[in-house]
């Protein structure tokens, strides 16, 4: 169908681009860069390119599905790099 209209963007790309949108949201509100927030950021990132191999071969009638799992994973990376308390999740 209109499959092949579509730009082929390899997913390391694309969970990268994510990924560094939440280092950019979370940036303002981290004071200090420390080795907690190192370690957490390698592990998400490893995780936003798992969550984006795993989905490659979904069909496309799971795209919203897939687009929602990556939302909660994104909100994820921030709730944890920001170290957020979570009574502030739903301000």
């Amino acid at each position: 169908m209109f499959e092949s209209s579509l730009p082929d963007i390899p997913r390391i790309y694309t969970a990268l681009t994510e990924w560094i949108a939440c280092i950019i949201c979370v940036y303002p509100i981290k004071k200090e860069i420390n080795r907690r927030f190192v370690i957490i950021s390698i592990l998400t990132l490893l995780g936003q390119i798992a969550l984006q191999l795993l989905v490659a071969n979904w069909p496309l009638m799971l795209w919203i599905p897939g687009m929602l799992l990556n939302i909660l994973w994104m909100g994820l990376t921030i709730y944890l790099l920001a170290e957020l308390h979570p009574s502030m999740l739903f301000m």
